[in-house]
């Protein structure tokens, strides 16, 4: 049994350094290759206030969808290490008392990605929105997120995000779970 156990932990070992030196060789995020794709998120929440539990007729259901799309280009600087710019577009629709009606925003916002030869990757952003009703806000968005590569050049993500808005002194902290498509040229 300890011979059989042995040999299952040597192969595994073997198996995992040659996976770790063969991405490193061949791997889409080498220097100078260009990094194209996007990401989207959606969300929809529904509740229900009954302001007289006794009644109700005086109960008030509130809606709100919210979709991100985060179509992006950045090229890679270093071996593995990615630099670039995405458009953020966002539509938000909610009868919710806080926010009437729907709102459409555009950004921009630089970027960094970090992959490991695993897949796994480190996002930081930080960028300029601007709402229809006029109003300017900074975010800033911070997560981990995995790339599954279904070629060498072709890679389906998904991340989760910590995002922080500020339109003028009213901050919002979200968590956005993305899936994207990328591809590496």
């Amino acid at each position: 049994m300890k011979k059989a156990l042995r040999f299952l932990l040597c192969a595994i070992s073997v198996f995992v350094f040659h996976m770790c030196i063969y991405s490193q060789n061949v791997a889409p995020t080498s220097k100078g290759k260009v990094l194209v794709g996007g990401n989207f998120s959606g969300s929809y929440s529904a509740t229900t206030d009954n302001a007289d539990y006794y009644n109700a007729t005086n109960s008030r259901s509130f809606h709100t969808l919210e979709l991100l799309c985060k179509p992006s280009i950045g090229v890679f600087v270093a071996n593995r290490f990615a630099l670039g710019g995405e458009i953020v577009a966002n539509y938000v629709n909610s009868n919710d008392l806080n926010r009437l009606g729907y709102d459409l925003g555009l950004g921009f916002s630089p970027f960094l990605k970090y992959y490991t030869p695993w897949g796994i990757f480190g996002y930081l952003s930080a960028g300029i929105n601007d709402y229809a009703d006029r109003q300017t806000g900074l975010s800033y968005s911070l997560g981990p997120g995995y790339a599954y590569f279904i070629t060498n050049n072709v890679s389906i993500e998904a991340s989760l995000l910590y995002e922080r808005t500020e339109i003028f002194d009213n901050p919002s902290n979200d968590f956005h779970f993305l899936l994207g498509f990328q591809l590496f040229l």
